[in-house]
């Protein structure tokens, strides 16, 4: 048999729930060692996510207005702007999704410490394609190796840090997407500057 039809006054509940159904069961996903879940349409699962919960929240703002769904919306676009690396606004998210009393209220808090912890992290060193805080000018290009490498240095002790407190966590392959990123960053550096020092050698030992 055919399921009952959802009464119209009880759509945007029963849409908002469909989303945050499918973004759960990608939550445990550990997108370090694999590709990010697809949609039926291909997108990234989590910016699919995160652009239709944002899209129910304008279409529906009336019917959602009484806030019994405010906190389950707020964490799961939280879940989402990770994914994304967008660690600050999931922090805002997380902390949004903790002002009720409710199940998701410790497991917010502290997902919003963690990501204001990666927050920082990826703001430590050039890095020209990361997502910026808002106000927070781009890190300009390094003119010295040395100081860029001793960043970089900093960067992976405090997401070293970070992924004790992850462990165990959906936040877990996050801080290690982050950890690889910055030590191919330090590498290609060091591999940059120690060409550049052999060219440096080269010409001297011609002059």
């Amino acid at each position: 048999a055919k399921p009952h039809p959802v009464q119209p006054q009880y759509q945007p509940v029963a849409s908002v729930l469909e989303v945050v159904a499918t973004l759960r069961r990608h939550l445990p996903d550990d997108t370090y060692r694999f590709e990010a879940g697809r949609d039926f349409a291909g997108r990234n699962i989590y910016r699919a996510s995160l652009i239709r919960l944002e899209s129910l929240e304008r279409v529906h703002a009336d019917s959602l207005r009484a806030g019994n769904l405010d906190d389950v919306i707020a964490y799961a676009k939280a879940r989402a702007l990770e994914r994304l690396r967008a660690y600050d606004l999931a922090a805002e998210s997380h902390r949004a999704a903790a002002e009720r009393d409710g199940p998701l209220r410790d497991e917010a808090r502290k997902a919003a410490s963690l990501d204001d912890g990666l927050a920082e992290a990826i703001q430590i060193g050039y890095e020209p394609d990361r997502p910026l805080r808002s106000g927070v000018p781009p890190v300009p290009a390094p003119s010295d190796p040395n100081a860029a490498i001793a960043d970089y240095d900093r960067r992976r002790a405090l997401l070293d840090a970070l992924g004790d407190e992850a462990n165990g966590t959906f936040l877990e392959p996050v801080v290690m997407e982050e950890v690889e990123r910055c030590d191919v960053a330090r590498a290609l550096l060091r591999g940059a500057a120690q060409a550049r020092s052999r060219r440096q050698r080269a010409r001297a030992g011609r002059a």
